[in-house]
């Protein structure tokens, strides 16, 4: 066999593993109590690669400014910000030091008014590359921090992306492809792709209203979103009713998205104290943990300085948006601990903060060995006293 034949489909099917696994979910939490507005979603990618998890805190009126070029370096859209917000920065290979003095990429985002912005992937968009205002220019992996600092509402995100143009400069077109979900505390979703229309021309579809906050804000990666609804059809008898016959388990992005939509339509609210923000947190994750991509089910080979290596792809970490109260919930690869992150509680106007690159508590489990009570009853032929750990347990995360 011809050898630029073999290494041409090496590379090919290299790529088809990569497009088939490439991750992240989100979505709204589907509920009927009043005042609850919660989302999440789970970051999946490689160990060697995406993002770093880290947390840094916008302040309000931070100057930013875009790209109409790079190469020359020309300066696009500028803008200060209107709101603060707390995000996860980009850390792509493609995109660190293109030109090294840029500002954060965030992928990961949620304002102090409770509206959040995030990026998955997208292995189908295509961006514009050319510009026609450049005043008007924004550089396509800056689209986060600029609705994180701009917008409260889903309306207003839909409003000023069309007085932008968003665009790709062609040395990356094909690489870094997201799309763009926006959840505000309304509890209103909008989904945002970039692809190649009939004629071949790049556009900007925005689907929201009723046809997506229906199906719980739910998206996860390729297909692009009118190809995931049409695949969700095919499961509309699927339910509790049914025990979910025929609910795809697998990490596709289709079997993720149909999966997450069900188990999101019919999730009943955890009846557990009064508490029901705490609770639908806990229901938020419990929905996160079933598309979460183990950390070995999938080795993937890639090259790394011309030689093939073994990476881990895999879910990174989860967040939980409480869009109400504006509280970030977060776990890790290797702290399943929540950890949590108050808005309210951070200076927007003039703090400092430095930038929080992991969990400051241990990853140790909750130890509560000391609490099995003796009630004076014994097990017949033994001393040994009763234990209600299960009351506990209830007591402590009540």
């Amino acid at each position: 066999m011809d050898t630029k034949y073999v290494i041409t489909l090496v590379f090919f099917l290299l790529f088809m593993i990569i497009a088939t696994v490439t991750g992240c979910s989100d979505f709204l939490l589907h509920t009927d109590s009043p005042g609850i507005v919660i989302s999440g979603r789970t970051m999946d990618w490689f160990e060697k690669e995406g993002v770093k998890g880290s947390f840094m805190v916008e302040i309000r009126d931070q100057e930013w400014s875009s790209l109409s070029s790079v190469n020359p370096r020309r300066v696009g859209i500028a803008w200060e910000n209107r709101y603060g917000f707390v995000g996860v920065e980009s850390s792509y290979p493609q995109i660190a030091g293109f030109p090294e003095s840029r500002v954060p990429q965030y992928v990961e985002t949620l304002n102090e008014e409770g509206l959040s912005a995030a990026f998955l992937t997208l292995m189908d968009s295509q961006y514009p590359t050319t510009i026609t205002s450049p005043d008007k220019a924004l550089f396509y992996m800056d689209v986060v921090s600029y609705i994180a600092g701009n917008f409260r509402t889903v309306e207003e995100v839909k409003n000023g992306l069309q007085e932008v143009e968003i665009w790709c400069p062609p040395e990356l077109a094909g690489k870094d492809p997201t799309h763009l979900i926006v959840h505000d505390a309304l509890g209103r979703t909008l989904i945002v792709e970039w692809v190649k229309n009939e004629t071949g021309v790049a556009i900007m579809n925005m689907y929201d209203g009723l046809d997506v906050d229906s199906r719980g804000g739910v998206l996860t990666n390729d297909p692009a979103y009118p190809y995931q609804l049409e695949n969700l059809a095919f499961y509309s008898n699927c339910s509790p009713q049914n025990s979910f016959s025929g609910l795809p388990g697998g990490p596709s992005p289709e079997d993720r998205f149909v999966r997450l939509t069900k188990l999101n339509q019919y999730n009943v609210p955890i009846r557990s104290g009064n508490d029901t923000n705490h609770t639908s947190m806990v229901q938020a994750f419990h929905l996160l943990n079933t598309i979460e991509v183990v950390h070995g089910e999938y080795p993937i080979l890639i090259e790394d300085n011309g030689t093939m290596s073994e990476v881990q792809f895999h879910t990174q970490f989860s967040v939980v948006r409480d869009h109400a109260n504006r509280i970030y919930y977060v776990k890790t690869l290797t702290n399943q601990n929540i950890g949590m992150i108050d808005l309210k509680k951070l200076d927007f106007v003039s703090g400092r903060y430095r930038t929080l690159t992991e969990n400051p508590y241990p990853d140790e489990a909750y130890d509560f060995t000391g609490s099995f009570s003796r009630s004076g009853m014994t097990r017949e032929g033994t001393g040994m006293g009763t234990c209600d750990v299960i009351g506990y347990l209830r007591r402590y995360f009540s």
